[in-house]
């Protein structure tokens, strides 16, 4: 598998990662122009500490196939599809099917 850039093996590496190269820390960053300021986000809070009390989205866009851009198999489809509706059935969140204008 082909990646750009780094990866991680959960949601929880990556906010670590992130952290990371973006420098968010608890110390005055204000004279680091290169650090991460967590009020831009309008709060001060970590990547990680965010995805550790992380909560269902509200929402959660679905497409079959990209509005027939991208074919995929029958089986496949009925996989993924099962999948996205346990954010509506468990999370109580609404699935949107819809397909981004890709043209």
């Amino acid at each position: 598998m082909a990646v750009n850039g780094p990866m991680g093996r959960d949601v929880r590496d990556c906010a670590l990662m992130l952290d990371a190269m973006c420098g968010a820390r608890e110390v005055d960053t204000s004279a680091d122009p290169l650090a991460y300021h967590g009020e831009s986000r309008g709060h001060e809070e970590s990547f990680l500490a965010a995805a550790e009390r992380a909560a269902w989205p509200a929402r959660v866009a679905w497409s079959r196939d990209l509005g027939g851009i991208s074919p995929v198999d029958d089986e496949v489809a009925a996989i993924c599809e099962r999948a996205a509706r346990r954010f509506q059935s468990d999370g109580g969140g609404t699935l949107v099917d819809v397909c981004p204008d890709l043209s």
